[in-house]
């Protein structure tokens, strides 16, 4: 028989060897979710690349419509009627064109910070999901006490408000509402809030939610969103947080505070509230 030295030395080898095949098989499933999560990035920037093409192939077709469409308005033979159609005509095709330069737009932007608009950028995103924000009956709701400038990465902020808006979007279902805000604060920095009125985050989840793989989408989310967002926003020297309610009256809020370096002189503040 094992004295009691001999067996407590046994159970904490056995104990070791326990603990350091755990974190193994630990390590093992990371390096596996790691994996698919590169696959699906690359899988992405490939239809990334596939959709700027296939838009850049497109712009030229719309550039002589638009024009062809010129020429027939400038036709003074041409019936009220028929005038009117070409008008209802021209602006579709211009609905297109903004389509096809927003869908171009994060390959032609520059990865040198420039000054950037907020409050631009905010209805770009906006308006790439006006038709599932109409179809679903969704309400958007600007406040905008500023126009937002900084000095910043467009592109990445652009991923930013993606993600959010998207996610926003998806915890609302039918007919709820998208609240945007941006506003300065005291110092240099610009306080840009994305809210919704959608089912909310349970309070055991707001601390893992920025954790990589964390989904409570099951197998339609990778889990990899708000952790792409918080690396970005803390990239950028930026902070984002968030604060949401599941009784009551239920939403999500998140709040991404930027640092500006760039001066706001050519700010006209302004307050809207309309739907998408």
């Amino acid at each position: 028989p094992l004295s009691t030295e001999q067996g407590m030395f046994v159970t904490g080898a056995i104990r070791d060897v326990t603990e350091r095949k755990l974190a193994n098989e630990q390590i093992e499933k990371l390096n596996d979710e790691l994996e698919l999560a590169l696959q699906r990035s690359e899988k992405l920037a490939a239809t990334g690349r596939l959709v700027a093409t296939i838009a850049h192939e497109i712009n030229n077709p719309l550039d002589s419509l638009r024009g062809l469409l010129h020429l027939l308005r400038g036709n003074s033979s041409l019936e009220p009627s028929a005038r009117e159609l070409v008008e209802l005509a021209d602006q579709e095709v211009a609905r297109l064109t903004t389509i096809v330069r927003q869908t171009l737009a994060p390959h032609r932007e520059t990865r040198l910070p420039v000054v950037t608009k907020i409050s631009e950028l905010l209805d770009d995103v906006c308006a790439v999901f006006r038709t599932k924000l109409q179809e679903a009956e969704i309400q958007v709701l600007r406040q905008y006490r500023t126009e937002g400038e900084v000095t910043i990465y467009a592109g990445d902020l652009r991923q930013v408000f993606t993600n959010l808006i998207s996610n926003a979007i998806d915890a609302m279902g039918r007919q709820g509402e998208l609240r945007l805000s941006i506003e300065r604060a005291s110092g240099s920095e610009v306080i840009v809030q994305i809210g919704d009125s959608g089912c909310g985050i349970p309070q055991e989840n707001l601390k893992t939610i920025f954790e990589p793989f964390f989904t409570t989408k099951e197998d339609k989310g990778a889990g990899i969103g708000l952790w792409v967002v918080k690396r970005i926003v803390g990239k950028i020297g930026g902070r984002i947080e968030v604060i949401s309610a599941t009784t009551g009256k239920t939403g999500t809020c998140f709040s991404v505070v930027l640092p500006s370096s760039a001066a706001d002189s050519a700010v006209h503040p302004e307050s809207r509230q309309e739907t998408a």
